[in-house]
């Protein structure tokens, strides 16, 4: 399997960048929470470790989507994710998703 280099995109507060095996722990940590989980169609919860390393695993395999690790770059923390998926590149369109851990919210 070729891996797919994603861009890294850099704004004043936040990174978006690659999601990697190194994020499992904050994945579960800020999506394992019914506020944040009641609003994403394919979430379950609790959401565990297992779930964590289905989900990296397969945004790694998956070429037609573009799924970011959303990156607090002062904390070097992972505080959600945001993705572009059935890209249809012929019609310029995409569908787009998001989520953000609770203790981000606001800020």
């Amino acid at each position: 399997m070729v891996e797919m280099k994603f861009p890294i995109l850099k704004t004043k507060r936040l990174i978006l960048r690659e999601i990697n095996k190194k994020d499992e722990k904050q994945i579960i940590e800020n999506i394992n929470n019914l506020n944040v989980s009641r609003w994403l169609l394919v979430v379950p919860y609790p959401y565990r470790k297992k779930e964590a390393k289905w989900w990296i695993n397969h945004v790694r395999e998956k070429k037609e989507d573009y799924q970011f690790a959303i990156e607090l770059k002062d904390e070097k923390a992972y505080i959600g994710g945001i993705g572009l998926t059935k890209v249809d590149k012929f019609q310029g369109t995409a569908t787009i998703g998001y989520w953000i851990g609770e203790k981000y919210w606001g800020k």
